[in-house]
């Protein structure tokens, strides 16, 4: 059976292969993130058929991305991403701890600690699509700075560090697939 979640403006259905986890909704985690103040979290865990790592933030900019453009530029977005990954390695630990059910984080460790098969980090962010030319050039310019900032600040854990949004995902996660949703209020 496939796997929903939504989170801010899409919802992302993972094929029935995935394990599937939304991180925010774990009891394991929130005993942690109670326990110390500060501890961040990625938005998804996840494995997929091969059993490989994803740790997956999602990042829904449309809409807010003027507000929000300085904090990609400054590097302070790569350091808040950088801070959850780092931050959710101690928690999935935790959680297998701490979880009644005692098998429910077992595979996610054994992907964690396996030397085989390299984590994955996916950054997930969408961002207003219909820019003038210009802008287009020097926004894609910024998200490769980007990218390789991120990188950076990762490889002490991997090098499989992506920046995907719904036009770029499917070369780099096709077992996936993702749609936009409103939130009539």
């Amino acid at each position: 059976m496939n796997k929903e979640i939504v989170i801010e403006n899409q919802k992302f259905i993972f094929g029935e292969d995935w394990t599937v986890i939304y991180y925010d909704e774990e009891k394991g985690f929130k005993k942690l993130k109670d326990t110390v103040d500060g501890t961040k979290d990625v938005d998804i865990i996840a494995l997929d058929n091969q059993q490989r790592l994803f740790l997956m933030e999602i990042t829904d900019l449309r809409g807010h991305g003027i507000q929000n453009r300085e904090k990609i530029r400054t590097g302070e977005m790569v350091l808040e991403i950088a801070q959850k990954v780092r931050d959710t390695i101690p928690s999935l630990i935790s959680a297998n701890i701490h979880s009644p059910i005692i098998d429910k984080w077992k595979p996610f460790i054994k992907a964690l600690i396996n030397r085989e098969e390299p984590i994955r980090v996916i950054f997930w962010l969408e961002e207003d699509r219909h820019i003038p030319p210009p802008q287009e050039k020097r926004r894609k310019n910024e998200k490769n700075i980007f990218m390789d900032n991120l990188k950076r600040k990762l490889k002490w854990l991997t090098s499989r560090v992506l920046v995907v949004d719904q036009g770029t995902y499917e070369k780099c996660i096709p077992e996936i697939q993702v749609y936009n949703i409103s939130h009539d209020k």
